[in-house]
């Protein structure tokens, strides 16, 4: 705002001395105006635009955090998975709950916010824990099928916890690092917000608490 206000200046001292060179008080008001007119519309853009980048920011800082509080306890479940599966020849059936990845799935907004090679790790982690949930379901249904009548029934209920099992080492390799990833984009992010004179995610919240806001 003080730029606005400089180049204001700027410009009715320029009037100012061409009107006492006698240049014409229409045509100097005129341009007055239009100077004015063009540095409050480039300074309401800028003001937009860095108001976006904040909301922008706090939604994909929000969706990371979220993210960071449901992919360590997945990571540090994969072996219990795994051992499960390997534990009976028949495999067990349990829940593999992401609810935090779907929600940001279908919101659409991390694809369109979030560092490209931070969603993409993410986005292998989720692929494959994702392919297992599809194949437990399937092996807990082998389970029904009388293998006296269908031959191959053990052995596709095997190939199902084979791939099951491929699923979960392969999304334990693509956690592997993964919450150092978050912490570190979050981190950045958050700079990133507070440069941008915006609140914190979680801050904002604590201060509404002490303030004794609901």
């Amino acid at each position: 705002m003080g730029m606005c206000w400089i180049d204001l200046a700027t410009v009715v001292n320029e009037a100012i001395g061409n009107l006492a060179a006698g240049a014409p008080l229409a045509l100097l008001a005129g341009l007055v105006a239009w100077v004015v007119g063009t540095r409050l519309n480039v300074f309401e853009q800028a003001r937009e635009r860095k108001a976006r980048q904040r909301r922008e920011t706090w939604r994909a800082l929000d969706w990371l955090r979220l993210l960071r509080g449901e992919v360590p306890d997945l990571v540090d479940k994969i072996p219990q998975w795994r051992w499960a599966l390997k534990s009976v020849k028949w495999g067990k059936v349990f829940n593999i709950g992401t609810p935090i990845w779907e929600l940001a799935e279908r919101s659409g907004e991390l694809a369109r916010l979030g560092d490209p090679q931070v969603l993409r790790k993410v986005g292998w982690f989720y692929h494959w824990l994702g392919r297992t949930k599809e194949w437990v379901p399937l092996i807990a249904q082998s389970w029904m099928v009388d293998e006296s009548l269908v031959v191959s029934a053990g052995a596709k209920r095997d190939a199902l916890i084979a791939m099951a099992v491929e699923g979960l080492d392969e999304a334990g390799r693509a956690g592997d690092g993964l919450v150092a990833m978050l912490d570190s984009e979050i981190e950045r992010l958050t700079e990133r917000l507070e440069a941008l004179g915006g609140d914190v995610p979680g801050e904002a919240q604590r201060s509404g608490d002490e303030g004794g806001e609901v």
